[in-house]
């Protein structure tokens, strides 16, 4: 008899792997009916769009004056991620983005009223759900304006870092959803400051007050009286360049189809191109 406990577990491997297969069977369905148990219906609906679009490209569109209509219009049938204002560009064109973000308490309670309107589907911080009853969006943790990495996975605890930028949470969703070929549009990366008012400090935020300065598509993007946050460039760029190093480290593409701007993190490519037959 062979006392090698392991030939003699291999010798039997026929018989032990149909028991081995059917306990895992049974294990898969226990944990899928306790998650349905357990989560929260949000938790659900954010575990539901893990790699749903698993290989896809999609776009990631800022609000910078370089964006124009044509080029929104050429994203009609993509997938694409926008924020805050861009709703005043539905009056010019019939582009919708597929997902809405905001992650700025002054962007969301100053427009409210036009948010709520929007049909895309929303992916909000979990800090707005109490402010709209937990309805009319997907909400993730955010760890706040945090440079600590990139959230790949915001789930089970887990968060997305805000990097100081709309578009760097929208990346890690992005990421999340399964996207492995995004494109950066109207991210022109720069801004006209006033000159005249220096910025209130709002906990961890600065804040200005609009008076007409243009930096977005829409010449009245931003309301005489409108508290904004104030930009941090640096930052962003140090998260840009998280997004960069762990996106191309599992084997996805980042790049910068903005048309001029100074946003240098990400390597550019032309937009006209990415439509060619």
């Amino acid at each position: 008899m062979d006392s090698n406990p392991f030939k003699t577990v291999w010798g039997k491997r026929h018989r032990i792997m149909p028991y081995v297969k059917r306990q895992c069977r049974i294990g898969e369905r226990w944990l899928a009916h306790y998650l349905k148990i357990v989560l929260h219906k949000n938790e659900k609906e954010l575990l539901a769009l893990h790699n749903r679009y698993l290989g896809e490209r999609c776009f990631i569109i800022g609000n910078g004056p370089s964006l124009t209509w044509t080029d929104l219009d050429r994203l009609i049938p993509e997938y694409s991620f926008a924020s805050n204002k861009i709703y005043l560009s539905y009056e010019f064109t019939h582009f919708r983005p597929s997902f809405y973000t905001v992650i700025d308490s002054y962007v969301f309670d100053h427009n409210r009223k036009e948010i709520d309107q929007i049909q895309s589907k929303k992916l909000f911080p979990s800090y707005f759900e109490e402010k709209m009853d937990g309805k009319g969006a997907v909400f993730f943790r955010s760890a706040g304006q945090n440079l600590g990495g990139f959230g790949a996975e915001p789930v089970f605890g887990k968060q997305i870092y805000g990097g100081y930028s709309v578009v760097f949470t929208q990346l890690q969703l992005a990421w999340y959803l399964g996207f492995r070929k995004l494109y950066l549009i109207g991210m022109d990366h720069t801004w006209h400051l006033p000159t005249d008012e220096k910025p209130e400090q709002d906990g961890y935020y600065q804040v200005l007050v609009g008076g007409g300065e243009v930096n977005h598509f829409h010449p009245n993007y931003r309301k005489p009286g409108e508290k904004w946050t104030l930009p941090q460039p640096k930052e962003q760029e140090i998260a840009y360049r998280h997004a960069r190093a762990y996106i191309e480290a599992h084997g996805g593409i980042i790049q910068n189809t903005t048309r001029g701007g100074k946003l240098e993190v990400f390597d550019r490519v032309n937009f006209d191109s990415l439509f060619e037959v």
